[in-house]
């Protein structure tokens, strides 16, 4: 956990202050099983990672000094099977407040809108029953021009 607090208020004194800083790592882990881990998400003391294996899923670890330990529980973010969120893009988490988990964009066939996907999540019946079933509560998708500019 000081790992983690370092490097962000490291990153946030460089951001703000534009500050010269160094960082080096001191060690790097590799997580079995995962996928291409795509983010962490830090709830009560307890990590939980989220990758693309065959499926989207989350596996949780605890903290151990600057180590994660697996805690030999995870979530497949399938219903009835189906990989429904294959690429998890973000946790956002609040106790006591709806979850909700992104996916990545997709550009359409056409190439010409791309399309992205929030989910709503019933988080402590994700972990009890491991998948998404039943835990969906809601989507919403949005979708954008692909050369849209802002200005």
């Amino acid at each position: 956990m000081r790992l983690i607090s370092i490097l962000l208020f490291t990153c946030l004194t460089s951001f703000f202050f534009n500050s010269d800083v160094t960082m080096s790592i001191r060690h790097s882990v590799t997580i079995d099983s995962l996928g291409a881990c795509q983010g962490i998400s830090i709830q009560k003391q307890k990590a939980f990672l989220y990758g693309d294996r065959e499926v989207g899923m989350i596996r949780q670890f605890s903290f151990n000094d600057d180590t994660l330990t697996y805690d030999h529980k995870e979530c497949k973010l399938t219903v009835n099977g189906k990989n429904v969120i294959n690429h998890p893009t973000g946790v956002a988490y609040h106790a006591g407040m709806p979850v909700f988990m992104g996916n990545s964009i997709r550009l359409n066939k056409e190439g010409t809108s791309w399309k992205a996907m929030i989910y709503c999540i019933n988080w402590k019946g994700l972990w009890k029953t491991g998948t998404l079933d039943g835990n969906l509560l809601s989507t919403a998708s949005f979708s954008f021009c692909k050369n849209q500019n802002p200005d």
